[in-house]
């Protein structure tokens, strides 16, 4: 992409290299259009697949061996998943700055009997405290899972949501793409920060 902005030598070196390949695979229909106008490789030499699907089709068949990795009540929490009637509703990747834009929607979610879980995007103390101050602050009840849940407290945390239902808020590092197999529905957050969350998964 800042090929252009590369010096002279930088520019021929990489012309030299790319030109020795017999086959380029770029993720990108685009990529592979830059390559053939960049250094005017034979289209036939150029072809698109994106390997990042396979990581995810691979973490996929691993699910449930990944979550119960990093989380010690993962065979309690999926059979909850599981059994649990009506619609479930996960906000993948949530960031503070869509709570008041999803607000209205999660009460009226919570009213209407869908289970709505959220995964934060940045899981440090004070985000996670700012996101449930943020629900408790709208009387709406938060249940937080972290990795240090055990299963006294998880059965407590669910015996209580079927009298007063809430917002599930999951404070789990790396299992963002595993769980959403678990959803009827999802929504994958924005980026207000440097990057967004991969809406391949």
């Amino acid at each position: 992409k800042n090929f252009d902005s590369k010096n002279i030598f930088i520019k021929k070196y990489l012309n030299e290299c790319y030109t020795a390949f017999d086959q380029i695979v770029t993720v990108t229909e685009e990529d592979k259009l830059r390559f053939h106008n960049l250094f005017n490789i034979d289209p036939l030499k150029l072809e698109v697949y994106d390997f990042r699907i396979l990581q995810i089709m691979n973490r996929l068949e691993q699910k449930d061996a990944k979550i119960k990795s990093n989380l010690g009540t993962s065979e309690l929490l999926l059979n909850y998943l599981s059994a649990m009637s009506g619609k479930k509703v996960l906000f993948g990747s949530y960031w503070k700055e869509e709570f008041g834009i999803f607000r209205k929607s999660i009460k009226d979610f919570i009213h209407d009997g869908t289970k709505v879980f959220l995964a934060p995007h940045l899981l440090d103390a004070k985000n996670i405290k700012q996101i449930k101050d943020d629900f408790q602050k709208n009387n709406i009840v938060v249940f937080e899972i972290n990795a240090s849940t055990d299963e006294s407290s998880l059965k407590e945390m669910i015996a209580m949501s079927e009298g007063t239902p809430g917002v599930w808020v999951l404070n789990i590092k790396g299992i963002l793409c595993e769980l959403y197999a678990y959803f009827d529905f999802a929504y994958v957050g924005g980026g207000f920060g440097t990057s967004i969350h991969s809406v391949m998964e």
